[in-house]
């Protein structure tokens, strides 16, 4: 288990990897100010109408329970704070990036269902920062999109990725195409200047957890997302009683007990955690 070496670093840089939007290293500029220029920003983000609505939807949401609604951009970055507002805009740029000219609407609602677990898993496990586990359970994938775009037998490839018994599945797409969809996940959430423990956990979330903490190459930052992320994940599997659910039974049948040890709890503490969140999806999450 080792990060990209050079030349996959170099193929990658060959392959479409969508590049950091103006307005984020405008927002990462000023963040680093002593006094950051709140109208640049607020003027910046309301140029572009996806970025304007994603702030108005976080900080008009039930969730923090403001007494009017907010309506000028500027109130909303000071309310939300630039380092929250910079989470955001990246999320929602990342993912007009990733998706291109694809149709991807199921692949986008699957991965926001595993991400709204993954942040709410945050208050019954602590120690997990929950825009970190959000952003993780959003892009841990983000690679595939983009495998999607420059090869095309990828869609087949994904078929046989599902049903072979190979540890880890990416042997495929590095023996086929000379890189894999989780590399690609690496490299762009890297670009994209988002936190260093994010980009390892998409890097190594397909590798075996009790081998992730053996070899102790990865902080407990990344190993707490990673483990958030397998709990979400079998829980939206449960939820949808899809497919893929049962591919994926056998997988955390094999590495529940490692995670649960990480994470200090037992078989009854997730029987209990995993009904809560069936019982909010329930409550919050529309069919898809």
């Amino acid at each position: 288990m080792v990060m990209p070496t050079d030349p996959e670093t170099n193929l990658i840089e060959n392959l479409t990897i969508p590049p950091r939007p103006e307005v984020l290293t405008l927002i990462n500029r000023e963040r680093q100010e002593e006094y950051p220029n709140i109208k640049k920003i607020s003027d910046a983000i309301g140029q572009d109408v996806s970025l304007s609505a994603a702030v108005f939807q976080i900080i008009n949401s039930p969730a923090l329970r403001l007494s009017k609604t907010i309506t000028s951009i500027h109130q909303a970055v000071n309310l939300l704070g630039i380092e929250r507002v910079e989470r955001v805009v990246t999320i929602v740029s990342m993912r007009q990036s990733v998706t291109g000219n694809l149709n991807l609407g199921r692949f986008w609602d699957s991965a926001a269902e595993v991400a709204n677990l993954a942040s709410q898993l945050t208050d019954k496990l602590t120690g997990v920062n929950v825009d970190d586990a959000y952003t993780l359970g959003l892009f841990h994938n983000c690679g595939i999109p983009l495998m999607m775009q420059a090869f095309d037998d990828y869609k087949n490839t994904l078929i046989e990725m599902n049903e072979t018994d190979l540890y880890p599945v990416t042997q495929i797409e590095q023996k086929r195409y000379g890189i894999t969809h989780t590399k690609l996940s690496y490299m762009l959430l890297k670009k994209w200047h988002m936190p260093m423990h994010i980009a390892k956990a998409a890097y190594f979330h397909l590798y075996r957890f009790s081998d992730l903490v053996s070899q102790n190459q990865l902080d407990g930052d990344a190993l707490s997302l990673i483990a958030i992320l397998k709990m979400a994940e079998n829980i939206s599997d449960s939820y949808r009683k899809s497919m893929r659910a049962t591919e994926n039974k056998n997988e955390w049948e094999q590495t529940k007990d490692d995670i649960f040890l990480f994470l200090g709890i037992d078989d009854h503490d997730y029987i209990e955690i995993k009904e809560d969140m069936l019982e909010w999806l329930d409550r919050n999450w529309d069919e898809q």
